[in-house]
């Protein structure tokens, strides 16, 4: 999007699958997804430079698998989480995996992470919801709400809520007010999966399959 309109562009092997973006500005811009390696689906990053789309951040990147999430709070600083509990780092232009006794050696598939200057989550599958209070070095599980066990696909989080999405119409909110109780808050909305979550300060979205479209006032 150049600001007045989208334009299609093609990237990529044919066979690669995209699950994930972000980016900082137009000449700093990533995508996440998988790609077969000698008949093995691996994570897949590549990195838009204002000009080019780069494929030598699928070379730098450590070997995973699927990659299905990023975000960073710039370009020399960026976190993509994936299948097997994968976290992945990079710093300036090096990348490195984290280990897996550092994410508190979870194994769940990772689909979404978050920051939001203080922490950062990332959740996945069977209710995992982590968090790193150290800029992403360390990471500890955090307790969901006493509700059945889902898949969480996104996540999203400014100084006074955190919100995961996922199956079944999956809604949870916590709040993260200093000194308030850490309690959840559990939203339904139908049986369609949920797959994104954003907002700002007066407003949050979400959306879903089956043209699932949520937006709810803070």
């Amino acid at each position: 999007d150049d600001g007045s309109e989208f334009t299609q562009d093609t990237i990529g092997n044919g066979d690669d699958q995209f699950y994930g973006a972000w980016g900082d500005s137009f000449s700093d811009f990533f995508v996440v997804g998988s790609r077969f390696s000698f008949s093995t689906q691996v994570g897949l990053v590549v990195q838009y430079d204002g000009d080019v789309w780069n494929d030598l951040e699928f070379s730098a990147a450590p070997r995973t698998g699927p990659l299905r999430a990023i975000w960073g709070t710039d370009g020399g600083n960026v976190f993509a989480v994936g299948d097997g509990g994968a976290i992945v780092h990079r710093n300036k232009r090096t990348w490195s995996k984290i280990p897996a006794l550092s994410a508190a050696n979870n194994t769940s598939d990772l689909n979404g992470v978050f920051g939001n200057g203080t922490y950062i989550w990332a959740v996945g599958a069977g209710s995992t919801i982590l968090r790193s209070s150290d800029g992403g070095f360390t990471w500890m599980p955090v307790p969901g709400p006493s509700a059945p066990a889902t898949k969480l696909n996104a996540v999203w989080a400014d100084s006074h809520r955190l919100i995961a999405v996922g199956g079944s119409g999956t809604i949870w909110c916590q709040n993260l007010n200093t000194g308030s109780p850490a309690t959840w808050r559990v939203v339904s909305i139908g049986s369609a999966e949920m797959r994104g979550v954003f907002g700002t300060s007066t407003k949050v979205w979400v959306v879903g399959d089956n043209r699932t479209y949520l937006q709810s006032p803070l």
